[in-house]
C-alpha cells in the first residue's frame, strides 16, 4: 500500500468509524469497540487494508464499512458457533487491559509484561473470546488455552534462517511462537534463548553464546524499529529463557532516539558485548 493509498485507507476507516457513533480504540493494528451486548469486538486494520487495497479507492468506504459490520455482527450469534478447532492464542502487551474492558477478556499473563488472550479465528476477521463463550466450551473438559496454543502450533510461520538465530514471520497468531523457542534451535540449557517479539507478525529466537554480544545489538535495534513502525506493536524488550525461568532484557527507545537497554546483571557477564 502505497503512502497515498494509506490517507485514503485511514480517512475511509475514520469516516466509518464516524459514521457508526460507537467509541472505538485504535492501537497498532487492531480496532476495539464494544457492541450493544457489551461483547468486546476486535477489527484487524493489516487484514482489512489487505482486503481493500485490491479494489479501486472509490470502493473502499463500502468495503470498509461491511468488513466492520461483520466483525460487529460476530456477537450473540457465534457464540453458539465458537468451537474449539476456531480458538487461537495472541501475544499482546499488557497494556492492552488497560485500552480494554478485562471483564470482556479472557487472558492470563505471558512473558513479562505480556497477556496471552484467547481470539476466535474466522475467515474474514478475528475477534475476542467471550467469557459466557469460554465457560460454555470449559464444559467440555478441554483447557482453552492449550487447545488455542496447539491450534496455532499447527500452521507454521514462515521461517528465516536456522541457527543460532531464527526469524519467525506470519499472520496475527505469529507472535504466540514467542513462548517455543525450542521448537525452533537446538538449544544449551546453560545458555538459554533470547526472544524478541516487537509485533504480532514477527518473532525471532537467537540461541545464546558467548558471542552473542553483536546478535543482542542487532536485535535491540530491530526490535525497536518494527514495534515503532509496523502494525501490531507488543514490546521492544527482550526475553532471556534460561533454566526455567524468564527474565526480561528491558529495552526503552527515548524520544531523543537513544535506547535505553538493561541487560540481566547474569547475562551481562557471560555474553562478550
Amino acid at each position: 500500500m502505497t503512502l497515498e493509498q494509506f490517507d485514503a485507507f485511514t480517512t475511509s476507516l475514520e469516516c466509518e468509524l464516524d459514521r457508526r457513533g460507537i467509541p472505538t480504540v485504535t492501537r497498532g493494528d487492531t480496532v476495539t469497540w464494544k457492541d450493544r451486548a457489551g461483547c468486546v469486538k476486535l477489527a484487524s486494520l493489516s487484514q482489512l487494508g489487505r482486503t481493500v487495497v485490491l479494489e479501486p479507492v472509490s470502493e473502499w468506504p463500502r468495503l470498509i464499512g461491511s468488513y466492520l459490520q461483520i466483525a460487529d455482527s460476530a456477537g450473540m450469534e457465534s457464540e453458539a458457533r465458537a468451537e474449539i478447532s476456531s480458538i487461537r492464542t495472541q501475544l499482546r502487551p499488557s497494556e492492552h487491559l488497560e485500552e480494554a474492558d478485562p471483564d470482556g477478556l479472557v487472558w492470563i499473563d505471558a512473558l513479562p509484561g505480556t497477556i496471552l488472550l484467547l481470539v476466535v479465528d474466522a475467515p474474514d476477521y478475528s475477534r475476542t473470546l467471550s467469557p459466557a463463550e469460554a465457560e460454555a466450551l470449559s464444559a467440555t473438559g478441554v483447557n482453552l488455552f492449550t487447545a488455542g496454543m496447539l491450534n496455532v502450533r499447527s500452521h507454521q510461520p514462515e521461517r528465516h534462517g536456522t541457527t543460532p538465530t531464527t526469524m519467525l514471520t506470519g499472520d496475527i497468531y505469529t507472535s504466540t511462537h514467542a513462548l517455543w523457542p525450542e521448537r525452533f534451535l537446538e538449544l544449551d540449557e546453560d545458555w538459554g534463548a533470547i526472544t524478541s517479539v516487537p509485533n504480532r507478525h514477527t518473532v525471532v529466537h537467537h540461541a545464546v553464546s558467548a558471542e552473542s554480544g553483536g546478535v543482542l545489538d542487532w536485535l535491540i535495534e530491530s526490535g525497536v524499529k518494527i514495534w515503532k513502525n509496523d502494525p501490531g506493536p507488543i514490546t521492544p524488550s527482550l526475553f532471556w529463557r534460561q533454566g526455567g525461568e524468564v527474565l526480561r532484557i528491558v529495552v526503552d527507545p527515548q524520544p531523543d532516539g537513544a535506547i535505553s537497554v538493561r541487560v540481566p546483571t547474569e547475562l551481562g557477564k557471560r555474553i562478550n558485548r
